[in-house]
């Protein structure tokens, strides 16, 4: 408890350093949770006029992109006449997407890692950043989580990774009472290493990739069946799309309830898993989240699209409109037992681009998971989306892969992608890993064009 207590007290301090007042945020975030749905409506709209206004004046690619776009709007469903900003409007823009009002001070170089093979480069403000940060704490506390506990974080981006190895980086993960157990590179040396971590340090929380905390479940289950894990109070799982099978496994190991899962990229903290896992809970006091067609048209709550989000507090660089490149779906009955008012995301099916794209269906990686999980004879694979109807499924065997194995594969593939699809089998050593250290099971070269 001291040693708590002593973090808490570290953590305000270093927030008062770097400026953020996520604390202070935090206190706002705890009290707008609640807000009727109304009052959250308004509280939207007002957010979204001054954004637009303040983009308008000051930027002048939105100077261009604003000029008939009657402002203030009056109702969120006029807001989609505003073109959608993809990663290539971003990259191919910086300096003009850029507030000539705000000092240079504000502005923090940010990136995503292209995990789709789409790095982008951008700035966050650094208001905006405390409000993610607050977002984020929020987030945890519906998990049980203090300010000041010890957290074990399981990420792999190299970039990360490469910032935590600075004495500035060692000295924020002290402060914020971390230890750092990347996860883009991992073997049974490494993960042993991480176990007996976690047994001797007992963090309070681990949050990680979904693939590297599973993986590191899996250890843990062949090689220290039983193990205790009493001082564990939730696993936050983020970045990528947990699939059920996974969470069985994380609560089997770490204990019943634990997982809860959080959706989150480089440029937004996004939404969150009540302990109700019913959905996600949308940070939409400090976010507008849209749920849009190709077109850009919003659809209905239970219809799947492109997750399309604007940030109200990034005024050094904003981000109107940003198709994020994931796919997912508004809740139908948008309550929740739990007491939370913020709306609910039903699901996030995964990145857009990991979706296969047929021309009468569509595939998320479950759909692969349940003929490849159950072969001890597969180690890794991947499937490779080239064109509509040209997919290469890529596998990593083992010894105990045979002429079985693959003849049942080619009829599920043959049942699940139907007639007209033509599939390869290809036998590679090993699947290369991104350098965003995030695992995938699907690669489409047409979802983005075609959902």
């Amino acid at each position: 408890m001291s040693s708590v207590l002593a973090h808490k007290f570290l953590f305000y301090a270093a927030d008062f350093l770097r400026g953020d007042r996520s604390v202070g945020k935090l206190k706002q975030l705890n009290r707008s949770q609640y807000w009727d749905k109304n009052v959250l409506r308004k509280w939207r709209i007002d957010k979204l006029n001054i954004i637009l206004n303040h983009a308008r004046k000051n930027s002048s690619f939105y100077k261009k992109r604003l000029e008939d776009i009657k402002l203030p709007i009056k109702d969120e469903k006029f807001f989609q006449d505003i073109p959608i900003l993809t990663k290539k409007n971003i990259n191919s823009n910086i300096d003009e997407i850029k507030c000539e009002n705000v000092p240079a001070a504000r502005f923090v170089k940010a990136n995503t890692g292209g995990s789709t093979g789409e790095p982008l480069h951008f700035f966050c403000d650094r208001i905006s950043l405390g409000w993610r940060r607050a977002a984020m704490l929020r987030n945890g506390s519906w998990a049980g989580l203090r300010l000041g506990g010890r957290n074990a974080q399981m990420t792999g981006s190299h970039y990360e990774y490469t910032k935590r190895q600075k004495t500035i980086g060692k000295l924020k993960l002290w402060l914020l009472n971390s230890k750092n157990m990347p996860i883009a590179f991992l073997t049974e040396q490494i993960l042993g290493n991480y176990y007996k971590q976690i047994v001797s340090w007992k963090p309070e929380s681990v949050w990680g990739y979904a693939s590297g905390v599973y993986q590191l479940a899996k250890f843990i289950k062949k090689n220290h069946p039983g193990a205790c894990f009493n001082f564990v109070k939730a696993i936050i799982t983020s970045s990528e799309t947990l699939q059920e099978y996974q969470r069985e496994l994380l609560n089997d190991v770490f204990g019943k309830d634990k997982v809860f899962d959080h959706y989150g990229a480089a440029e937004f903290y996004i939404a969150a898993e009540c302990p109700l896992h019913n959905g996600y809970h949308v940070n939409s006091d400090i976010f507008h989240l849209e749920i849009s067609d190709s077109n850009g048209m919003q659809k209905k709550p239970g219809e799947l699209g492109k997750i399309v989000i604007t940030d109200f507090n990034n005024f050094a660089f904003p981000l109107i409109r940003y198709e994020i490149g994931d796919a997912g779906f508004m809740a139908v009955e948008n309550y929740c037992r739990c007491g939370i008012k913020l709306p609910l995301l039903g699901k996030v099916e995964g990145r857009v681009a990991d979706m296969v794209i047929l021309p009468n269906r569509v595939l998320t990686a479950p759909n692969f998971t349940n003929i490849f999980r159950a072969f001890k004879g597969i180690d890794q694979y991947q499937i490779v989306q080239k064109s509509i109807s040209n997919i290469e499924v890529i596998i990593v065997k083992n010894e105990l892969y045979n002429g079985e194995f693959e003849e049942h594969i080619k009829k599920s593939l043959n049942i699940l992608l139907g007639e007209g699809v033509n599939f390869s089998l290809s036998y590679v050593a090993q699947i290369e890993v991104p350098k965003s250290g995030k695992r995938r099971f699907v690669v489409s070269k047409v979802a983005k064009d075609n959902l």
